[in-house]
Order: structure tokens, then C-alpha cells, then sequence
């Protein structure tokens, strides 16, 4: 697959050049599953064209077989929108553009969204078991001597408090992306990594100072060995963490910590939740923070205003009725009130 721009005008490349490093690398893991599925089910002809396997049937097996293995539509959308780009850049001449439209119908109105539950948590909760992993991991506690559970505490904490994407906190380099200036640490994110090609600038907070200094200071060294590099985060083998690395650490934590697992992008969620329930005026201060564009702002609002209001519902409803209760506790002389079930007072009770 040919990522190199070409030089003129009118070369058949031009492609690669529009697109951002973080695109050009989904549409690698895209095409990846789309042969490991081609693979699986005996399609994998090496003398045929890759553009040429890439059928209305084969298609629409790959999305049975994605939907078989419990992915749903945003994922299967994306997959085809990666597998794409990828056969466009290997056979630029090919003609691919049903693949996302359909009958000339866009692949969002065929795979729609699937509303789902999404637990939510308090930001809070993952900041304080963030510290006590910390914590955990500074009595040398976890693997590599509690080297990878002050790495984890770090990142969690980062992600908890700031909420950047995961490809932006892969890219980080020491000394760069992430400095510290006087008393405090500071990330800086520039626009190549910002979806609204804003650069953003976060100040990190103080409670976070102390797991950044030993993770820089001693555990980063310990993982990394001799090896040059300037990422900022480090695997247990010594190599740079990906944003898969990345992302297996986080489900893996959280899964330990609350008993379910979730991804990095799932920060971002908890953040814009919480500033809605409890501060729903620094919601716009929070979207800045977030990178996220007009059209996901007024989305992630709305959502979180709604979350919000059925919380404040919940508790007025919870409040009538223990008031209902203590009206009719007065009225009719009931001694106990609750859930299980009210005693009169008066002749018979006992």
C-alpha cells in the first residue's frame, strides 16, 4: 500500500496527502480485518486484485461476520469508511465509492446508531482509584516491581482529569507534548493533534504533580532501559506503548477497578456527564477542553443535560414520596415508615 504523496498534480497519490497519520493508521488495522475475515472464509485468492475481492456478497458477508463477533454499526461503518481509503490508495483507479453508499444511499442510513446503556461514572471514583493504585504500586505492589501500576495510575488520572484521545496521549513526547514548568506539568497537544485543528494547552492538576514526577523520574527510565526514544509512555518491554497498548491498559484496569470494562474514549464521556450534573455552565469550557467540534458539542450537551434532568427527576420523586410518607404517617398514625411495609398505631399493633 503506497502512503507516500505524489509529487505532481495530478498523481494517482494524491490521496495520501489529504489524510492525517491517525487515518492512514485505522485504514491499516480496516484493511487488516478485512483480510483476516477474507482469510477465515477461504477468500484470500493471492491472484486476485485487492480492489477485485472486495464484492457487494464478499461485503456483505465481512458485515455478518462483524455483526457475529459483536460489533455494531458505528464500528462496521467506520471498518468499511478505513476499508476504503485502503483500496483507494492500493488501486486508486478502482471504483469504491458504492462500498459506503449503497444504492447511492449512505452507509448511515443502512447501519443506523444502535442506542445502547452506557454506565457512567463519576470522575471522582477514577481519581481516587487512580491514587490508591499509585499508592499500590509505590510499595512495589503489581508487575515489574509496581513499575507498570504507577505507568497505569498516570495515565488513568491523565485521561480522568483531562480527557485527551488516545491517539494525542500515544504521540506525547517528553519534553514536548508533556513538560514541566515550575511547579506544575503541562500538556500541549498541537493542532495535527486536535480534531478541530485547535492546539490546546492543559495545565495538569496538582494531585497528578506527584504520579508524573515518579513515573518521569523513576519508573519511565527503569522501562525504557538505554533505549533512545522520547515517548512519553513506556511498555514493559522497554518499547513506546500504541495506541492498542494503551487502550488494553486502560480496559484492563478498569475492568479490575469496577468490574467492567471500558476504553480511553469513555473518559471524555465521564467528563462532559459529570460537568453537566454538577456544573452545567462550564459545559462549554469543558468542550474546548475536549477538542470537540460544534456538531459533537451541542450532541454531548444535550445528552448530558438529559442525564442530568433524569437524575434531578429521580431524586425529586425519591423526596415526594418520603414526604408523601411523613403526611401520612401524621394523618393516620403510622409509627414506622419504609419500603418494607407501614405499622399502625392503635389497638392490635404490637
Amino acid at each position: 500500500m503506497r502512503t507516500t504523496p505524489s509529487a505532481g498534480l495530478f498523481g494517482p497519490n494524491r490521496l495520501a496527502r489529504r489524510l492525517r497519520p491517525a487515518t492512514l493508521r485505522k485504514a491499516f488495522q480496516d484493511y487488516g480485518v478485512w483480510l483476516g475475515f477474507l482469510a477465515r472464509h477461504d477468500l484470500l485468492d493471492p491472484g486476485t486484485a485487492p480492489a477485485v475481492r472486495a464484492t457487494p456478497a464478499h461485503l456483505d458477508d465481512f458485515i455478518e461476520d462483524q455483526r457475529a463477533r459483536g460489533n455494531r454499526n458505528t464500528t462496521i461503518r467506520a471498518r468499511l469508511s478505513g476499508l476504503r481509503i485502503a483500496l483507494r490508495l492500493i488501486a486508486p483507479e478502482a471504483d469504491t465509492r458504492f462500498m459506503v453508499r449503497p444504492h447511492g444511499i449512505p452507509l448511515r442510513r443502512w447501519l443506523p446508531e444502535q442506542p445502547r446503556a452506557r454506565p457512567y461514572l463519576h470522575l471522582r471514583e477514577i481519581a481516587d482509584r487512580a491514587q490508591a493504585h499509585f499508592r499500590a504500586g509505590l510499595s512495589g505492589r503489581g508487575y515489574a516491581n509496581g513499575a507498570c501500576a504507577i505507568r497505569d495510575a498516570a495515565l488513568m488520572g491523565m485521561l480522568a482529569m483531562r480527557g485527551p484521545r488516545i491517539a494525542s496521549v500515544a504521540s506525547m513526547a517528553i519534553g514536548k507534548d508533556i513538560q514541566r514548568q515550575a511547579d506544575r506539568w503541562v500538556i500541549r497537544l498541537p493542532p495535527e493533534h486536535v480534531k478541530t485543528q485547535v492546539p490546546i494547552t492543559w495545565p495538569v492538576p496538582d494531585e497528578m504533580s506527584e504520579m508524573l514526577d515518579v513515573y518521569v523520574e523513576v519508573v519511565r527510565p527503569k522501562l525504557a532501559g538505554a533505549a533512545p526514544t522520547d515517548a512519553f509512555w513506556i511498555g514493559a518491554g522497554g518499547t513506546p506503548l500504541t495506541t492498542r497498548g494503551l487502550t488494553d491498559a486502560v480496559r484492563r484496569r478498569s475492568r479490575e477497578w469496577f468490574g467492567w470494562s471500558f476504553g480511553p474514549h469513555a473518559c471524555r464521556r465521564f467528563i462532559t456527564t459529570t460537568v453537566a450534573t454538577e456544573a452545567p455552565e462550564l459545559l462549554p469550557e469543558a468542550a474546548a477542553m475536549l477538542g470537540h467540534g460544534a456538531e459533537v458539542q451541542m450532541k454531548n450537551y444535550n445528552e448530558a443535560k438529559a442525564d442530568a434532568a433524569a437524575r434531578r427527576y429521580a431524586d425529586l420523586i425519591e423526596r415526594l414520596r418520603q414526604e408523601t410518607e411523613i403526611l401520612a404517617a401524621r394523618r393516620y398514625g403510622w409509627d414506622r415508615i419504609g419500603r418494607g411495609g407501614r405499622q399502625r398505631q392503635g389497638r392490635g399493633s404490637r
